[in-house]
């Protein structure tokens, strides 16, 4: 049994998708179901998700095990044949040279469900995170990390969601972001912003279904949580620009960093995006956002002694 070789943990709507098809484009990188969520949702008890049902049920039907048990998340890359394509591709060598992997995003906040009413705080800090339990049962896993302005991510993710898709306007964004923001303010004036960052249900009722999603661009919060557990060289964390600017380079750093042959995709080729075309934000609104955000990203950049990752358009003279 074999459990991914690497993760590309997130964040949701900043390019994961389009990430994962180029990777999978390699010969060495065997093809799996791209988001079965296992690690913050299916292991506590998600069962009715909407990606990778095929495969789950599969899984389920041919082990007889909860999804929510390890051995079920074992097995759902055997259906699959990932373990088979491994076994076969070493036959006459003394490595793997094949690999999978998973691209949850959902591993890179790992706060939704029942997950963090099972650990204990302890000054406001959770006694086990996502990073810990990932570190504790594949201490050798390789993590990509792909992060976009945070603003652009914030509102991607409204016109991208159902009622977005449907309902939704900048005007209509605008009064919502203000709710959520004040409702995130008013949770730090009694708790901590790691504790308010890590429960998104806080402000469920402002939400949609999306807008609780606020905090998730506060990434400086989420990734000290994977810098305290995995070595810095198990972490390869890009932006959106560059993915988008410098395709080719980019996969090429990535393909090394998994330690994979050399090998040049097409980035021409049409692949499957999550993208669609919406009306600009106000510019109202985007002022809110960018001062909410520019302190985390600050300290984003500080942890990670990267300027790559001060977005642009959190850097307008105050």
């Amino acid at each position: 049994m074999c459990l991914p070789y690497f993760y590309i943990a997130g964040f949701p709507k900043c390019g994961t998708t389009d990430l994962w098809y180029k990777i999978i484009k390699h010969p060495d990188v065997i093809e799996v179901c791209k988001e079965p969520h296992w690690w913050p949702w299916r292991q506590y008890g998600a069962e009715k998700l909407p990606t990778c049902q095929k495969e789950a049920s599969k899984t389920t039907n041919t082990i007889g095990k909860p999804q929510s048990s390890i051995e079920w998340y074992l097995h759902f890359y055997r259906t699959q044949g990932a373990v088979k394509e491994i076994v076969k591709s070493n036959r006459y060598k003394s490595f793997h040279p094949k690999v999978f992997g998973d691209a949850s995003v959902s591993t890179s906040y790992g706060t939704v469900g029942n997950f963090f009413s099972k650990y204990e705080l302890i000054d406001e800090q959770f006694s086990m995170t996502i990073p810990k339990l990932l570190y504790s049962a594949t201490p050798n896993a390789k993590i990509i990390i792909i992060l976009r302005d945070p603003v652009d991510r914030y509102y991607s993710g409204y016109n991208y969601s159902p009622y977005g898709r449907t309902k939704g306007s900048p005007t209509d964004f605008h009064n919502q972001t203000v709710e959520a923001i004040d409702c995130f303010k008013r949770c730090l004036l009694i708790h901590s912003p790691y504790y308010c960052v890590h429960h998104l249900e806080f402000c469920k009722s402002h939400s949609h279904g999306y807008l609780d999603k606020l905090p998730l661009g506060m990434y400086s919060i989420f990734m000290k949580d994977w810098l305290d557990v995995f070595p810095r060289n198990q972490l390869y964390i890009l932006t959106l620009t560059e993915l988008r600017n410098q395709p080719v380079r980019t996969l090429r750093d990535i393909f090394q960093f998994l330690e994979l042959s050399p090998y040049e995709i097409n980035t021409s080729e049409k692949r499957p995006v999550n993208s669609r075309k919406y009306p600009d934000m106000l510019q109202e609104t985007r002022i809110l956002l960018q001062e909410l955000y520019r302190p985390y990203d600050q300290e984003l950049v500080h942890i990670l002694n990267d300027t790559k990752f001060s977005f642009s358009s959190l850097n307008f003279p105050k």
